[in-house]
């Protein structure tokens, strides 16, 4: 672990207030051509170990994703990713962004093994703050640092919780079953997930804010194709927006965009494939300077509807970093040829800026 860290001093001393990669940090990361910029911004599923080294050493994709089906237990998932970082390491020189779903409640992918011993339903939370908001602070920093704990021993870098979405309708498709919201209470969604990214983070795992802008006024689920928020522009303001303000604000590392198409905002356009959600609303109107990631492009909302330009049109509009979460090794070379293909030098370069910078904590967060 030393030599690793040593290697990563020495690997990512990077300018720190330019916006863009210059050629001689690529180089340091032994990332030059444009095929292997834009592997870099994938943060790719996979079924097995083999499966997922052969993508590494091919392709040098820049994170890994794990489900339930990933994991057997604690020992079993540090030494996987332990063989993960020593492939990215020799191929690239970088580590990877390796990312989990450990949200609580139904999106435990720790759930049933040794790893995980404490989680709850945010919706939990987000009652119990109703009747008592100290208890349920409190409770949040628990599960926050339990959650830190575990995922940072294992060698887990990116958490891509807490739900964001203030659900104000009963037949919301993804989150009134499933208690993935705090709840309908913007300033509740807000204080509480504000306080679980403060936590998150500085226990060494980074947080993940999602769904940006929203995903709590829709009917249909993404998982399974289109989805419309017909909210006003004034209700995304007052409801929506209120708890990715609070995160910025709180310095989340990362913000995933949804797949709901925004009327109010761009009605032709999903959010992860719309400039006016990534750079319009999110960077040039909230100021946020962290690294924003997509959704899943495998869900149909996108997979469904798009061909393989998709990927690229998910770059050029603003997104620095897209999950694909179930992928055949086709959906790895079409995504990297056509973001390659289809997206500027300049723009590819403050992708993976992003991407970089956040490797680049990953080694302060190692040193704690």
């Amino acid at each position: 672990m030393e030599k690793m860290v040593l290697i990563l001093a020495l690997l990512f001393i990077l300018a720190g207030c330019s916006t863009v990669l210059s050629a001689d940090d690529t180089a340091k990361a032994n990332i030059t051509s444009k095929r292997e910029k834009a592997a870099q911004l994938l943060i790719v599923g996979f079924k097995n170990k083999q499966e997922i080294i052969e993508a590494i050493k091919e392709y040098k994709v820049g994170g890994v994703i794990l489900f339930a089906s990933n994991i057997d237990n604690r020992a079993h998932v540090k030494e996987l990713i332990r063989q993960l970082q020593e492939v990215s390491m020799a191929v690239t020189g970088a580590p990877l962004m390796v990312c989990i779903d450990q949200e609580g409640g139904r999106v435990d992918r720790l759930a049933g093994t040794d790893a995980m011993p404490f989680s709850k339903k945010n919706i939990e939370w987000g009652a119990l703050y109703e009747k008592d908001e100290k208890k349920a602070m409190e409770g949040i920093y628990t599960q926050a640092v339990s959650t830190a704990d575990a995922l940072k021993s294992m060698g887990f870098n990116i958490n891509f919780a807490p739900v964001l979405d203030v659900c104000d309708i009963d037949n919301n498709a993804l989150f009134v079953t499933s208690g993935r919201s705090y709840g309908s209470d913007p300033e509740a969604v807000s204080r509480l997930g504000s306080h679980y990214i403060r936590v998150l983070q500085d226990n060494g795992v980074c947080a993940t804010a999602k769904h940006f802008p929203g995903h709590g006024s829709t009917v249909a689920d993404t998982h399974l194709g289109f989805s419309e928020d017909p909210s006003s522009m004034e209700k995304i303001e007052k409801n929506h927006l209120a708890p990715f303000r609070a995160a910025v604000e709180a310095q989340v590392d990362c913000i995933m965009v949804s797949h709901v198409t925004y009327k109010a905002i761009d009605p032709d356009l999903p959010a992860t494939l719309s400039p006016a959600i990534s750079k319009g609303l999110l960077r040039d109107r909230l100021g946020y300077r962290g690294m924003i990631v997509s959704d899943s492009m495998t869900m149909d909302a996108i997979h469904a509807n798009y061909g393989k330009e998709a990927y690229s049109m998910c770059i050029n509009s603003g997104i620095d970093t897209m999950i694909i979460a179930h992928p055949q090794k086709k959906d790895i070379e079409d995504a990297v040829e056509e973001i390659a293909a289809n997206v500027s030098d300049e723009r590819l370069d403050e992708a993976l800026y992003q991407v970089t910078k956040l490797k680049k904590g990953f080694l302060k967060k190692m040193k704690k």
